[in-house]
């Protein structure tokens, strides 16, 4: 009974003691982590007007295209006679052709013409009449525009710069027969041109998240475009009021981490 007590005695002993502590406040776990904040990144393009020039081909864009695609190399090294066969050369020919417009497209400021979403036998042109607006053109008119524009550029070109050591003859001889045998038959060229046109077209409209907005550059910044793409007068095409013209436009407006580049567009 005694040790029961004493027992007893040590316990009370102890929880006093425990309740004479102070208390502690709740401690409070911090993580840091870093935070990553959604912001709208505006990154204005003006587009270069859809207008008839030649589209502008420097002896750069020669070398690149004739001798870094292997299948135009190959072009090149065909003698004379296999070159100007008309139904022999027609895929490098085609091949140069589409070469030159995308190349002409790399910089956005130069896409100034996109698939109309509504028709497939329909582009979308900018013109800068009116303030700029887009307006429609048939696929094949479109086409046909643009190779015109670059076989007039090859044309030019090469005129300017046959006594130069920049190009070698090879592709001097392969560059001026592309003009040459497109224009003996440029119908059928548009013609096959159709479908690698409608994906290049394609793959160039903006992105579908990014939200477009139409602008034309204030007069006294207006320059030439460093690629002007050829076309026709803008005057010469129908407006379609009803186009969603957000989907295409000069101006490009997409979201962006602070902590991702914003040099994209």
């Amino acid at each position: 009974m005694q040790a029961e007590m004493t027992e007893l005695k040590n316990i009370l002993k102890d929880q006093a003691f425990i309740n004479k502590q102070p208390n502690k406040p709740p401690q409070t776990i911090v993580h840091n982590a870093p935070v990553t904040q959604n912001v709208n990144v505006t990154q204005a393009v003006y587009i270069s007007p859809w207008a008839p020039r030649s589209t502008l081909i420097s002896t750069a864009d020669l070398i690149a295209v004739f001798a870094e695609n292997p299948r135009l190399e190959e072009y090149c090294h065909l003698n004379d006679t296999d070159k100007i066969d008309a139904e022999g050369a027609a895929p490098y020919v085609l091949e140069a052709l589409i070469e030159f417009v995308k190349r002409a497209h790399e910089a956005p400021s130069a896409r100034n013409i996109y698939m109309n979403p509504r028709r497939a036998d329909q582009v979308l042109v900018f013109a800068e009449e009116a303030g700029g607006s887009w307006k429609t053109l048939s696929l094949v008119e479109a086409i046909r525009a643009l190779f015109d524009g670059v076989t007039g550029g090859i044309k030019y070109t090469i005129r300017q710069t046959r006594t130069l050591t920049e190009l070698s003859q090879q592709i001097i001889g392969a560059a001026s027969y592309v003009p040459m045998l497109y224009n003996d038959e440029p119908d059928e060229y548009v013609k096959k041109a159709k479908g690698p046109m409608v994906a290049h077209l394609t793959n160039t409209a903006p992105s579908a998240e990014a939200h477009v907005q139409l602008a034309q550059r204030p007069a006294h910044e207006r320059i030439a475009s460093k690629h002007p793409i050829a076309g026709p007068h803008p005057a010469a095409t129908q407006p379609e009021p009803d186009i969603p013209w957000e989907a295409v436009g000069p101006t490009y407006q997409t979201e962006a981490a602070t902590s991702a580049s914003s040099d994209r567009i």
